[in-house]
């Protein structure tokens, strides 16, 4: 009983972290460990509640009351920061501005098989973003935070050998690709994303001091692939289409392809066995924006109807993540 209750209260959890991120609540505590009333005036907050959820927020292991009325973020609560190296702000955001909404209409997402989005949203995923510029860029920015946090091991581990140019498909403000590039000073790269999001991705690398090795493209991948690299990254993009939409991605990106490239997918693999995966547990998540995580067996369908052979796998990294590595049949 004790379980399922602690599980029924997640979405009040959830909640209480984003609602931390929008207030702005580790910006104010960074400084210093500080009271109620002192926050409520940075935060514009009423003093009781800001109170209330402190220690709501104390009770989940992000705050501290160091003092009687006086709190201080933990190590876990320093990631809710804006300018944390490692920071989740934008990531904690986006799930109660976009993903809470979604998750409400998962009852009628599994009667009938249709997107959450499509339901609450009465569009597609990314067609719903592309009409929210503002919440569009808030999820742009919540996918290079995770880049940072979750590939940086993954992409410096991958085999690099005979590669000097690369481009990432559909790769946002080119968080992924700054990894590569940091990792090897021998290699020069490309975003290639929505016109809009390129646009962001270029200010990004001219900040990060790789302007000179990291070019951007804007374009629908769908359509074309810019041709001539080596290898052609799709990081966490697959997994967010279903195998109509995500077939004809990996089909551009096989067209762009020379003979000796290679594809890298950073992607999720569901394990055949495993009763307990995380990985299982997103698969429910995918189901709101209408993508989906497979079987090993699936993706290797998947690329075989796409002109593509697997050639290696790695699985999986303790944060999830699997590289699939393939090549043109």
């Amino acid at each position: 009983m004790a379980k399922l209750t602690g599980q029924l209260a997640g979405g009040l959890v959830a909640q209480m972290i984003t609602t931390a991120a929008e207030l702005g609540l580790a910006d104010a505590l960074a400084p210093a460990p500080a009271d109620p009333a002192t926050l409520a005036r940075v935060c514009r907050a009423e003093v009781d509640s800001l109170r209330r959820l402190l220690r709501g927020l104390c009770s989940i292991g992000l705050v501290e009351e160091v003092d009687t009325d006086l709190f201080d973020l933990t190590e876990t609560g320093q990631l809710l920061r804006s300018d944390h190296p490692r920071s989740l702000y934008s990531w904690a955001r986006v799930q109660g501005r976009l993903f809470a909404r979604l998750w409400g209409a998962l009852p009628e997402v599994v009667r009938t098989g249709r997107a959450a989005s499509e339901l609450v949203f009465g569009a597609p995923f990314y067609e719903y973003l592309a009409a929210e510029p503002e919440l569009w860029a808030e999820y742009d920015r919540s996918m290079d935070e995770t880049s940072r946090v979750w590939f940086e091991d993954v992409l410096d581990a991958l085999d690099w050998s005979g590669v000097h140019r690369v481009v990432d498909v559909g790769g946002g403000r080119g968080g992924s690709l700054a990894l590569v590039l940091r990792a090897r000073p021998d290699l020069v790269g490309m975003v290639y994303d929505l016109p809009a999001v390129a646009a962001l991705a270029a200010a990004d690398l001219a900040g990060a001091g790789l302007a000179g090795r990291g070019a951007v493209m804007g374009g629908d991948f769908f359509q074309w692939v810019p041709p001539g690299a080596d290898a052609y990254l799709l990081v966490r993009v697959v997994f967010n289409w279903s195998d109509e939409p995500a077939t004809s991605v990996l089909r551009r990106c096989r067209e762009a392809m020379a003979r000796g490239s290679r594809l890298v997918i950073i992607d999720q693999v569901v394990p055949d066995h495993e009763v307990s995966d995380p990985v299982k547990f997103n698969d429910v998540n995918l189901m709101a924006i209408g993508g989906r995580a497979r079987r090993l067996s699936e993706w290797d369908r998947l690329l075989a109807g796409s002109g593509l052979a697997r050639t290696h796998t790695e699985l999986p990294w303790p944060t999830g993540w699997s590289a699939i590595i393939a090549r043109p049949a």
